[in-house]
């Protein structure tokens, strides 16, 4: 699936998301349960465990790569933090076309405390199209690690652990967040991090099995298994709410 976390038409009141998979309907979706969780904070916010921002629309720093992508290096610096690696970053794709066949936004290179990359793909991509539909990067930074309080709990699985194989090109974990102490199913979002290869993985931010302790996400890429995820370091970042 494509689609959830690119953002069109955001308002104070709301904001529209397309999904884009093979044969899907609103009987179908409905049918499966499919929901979105979303969660609204002020722009540019600085506090003490959270920092949102965004990068501009129509003149982001699109970079060409390959052909059929482009990155942009986000930078975070007006955040305040102490030595690497102290936050965790979650993103979407902002723009007023054509943003949600697109895949990558989601999967975080390079996290210092001064910024980050993603890579987006589309076919044909280029920088100047990218900023004629006005793609930009909405992005949160929270704490590496926070819990065991009422408000946002934050942490990641450990890098290359724990995948275990689901069909050929498809990997899954089961994520612990018993260090919240939840008794109630909150609110998780998810970025995926990695050492290399993972902005072409799609399914990380898609919940499934959500508990107060816990939950699985299934990823998808062509030819990946356990093995490849442990090599490449896979790992999820994840925030639960409240």
């Amino acid at each position: 699936m494509q689609g959830t976390t690119s953002i069109y038409i955001p308002t104070a009141t709301g904001f529209r998301v397309y999904l884009n998979q093979s044969g899907i309907t609103p009987s179908l979706a409905n049918s499966r349960g499919w929901h979105v969780n979303w969660q609204a904070v002020p722009v540019n916010m600085t506090e003490p465990q959270l920092c949102s921002g965004r990068t501009t629309a129509g003149s982001t720093g699109w970079i060409q790569y390959g052909t059929d992508g482009v990155y942009v290096n986000v930078d975070t610096t007006r955040c305040d933090g102490t030595s690497p690696p102290t936050k965790r970053y979650f993103t979407s794709l902002g723009g007023s076309s054509n943003h949600w066949t697109t895949s990558g936004v989601t999967s975080i290179y390079s996290p210092t405390e001064s910024g980050f990359r993603v890579y987006v793909r589309k076919t044909g991509i280029t920088p100047q199209q990218a900023n004629l539909w006005n793609w930009h990067v909405n992005w949160a930074a929270t704490a590496a690690a926070q819990g065991g309080g009422p408000e946002m709990c934050t942490g990641a699985s450990s890098p290359g652990s724990g995948w275990v194989q689901n069909q050929t090109d498809s990997i899954y974990l089961d994520v612990s967040t018993t260090v919240c102490g939840r008794t109630v199913t909150p609110l998780y979002f998810t970025t995926l991090g990695a050492n290399t290869s993972h902005w072409t993985a799609l399914g990380v931010t898609s919940i499934y099995s959500a508990t107060a302790t816990g939950f699985r996400v299934y990823l998808k890429q062509s030819g990946i298994t356990p093995a490849l995820a442990t090599q490449r370091g896979y790992f999820v970042n994840w925030a639960a709410y409240p």
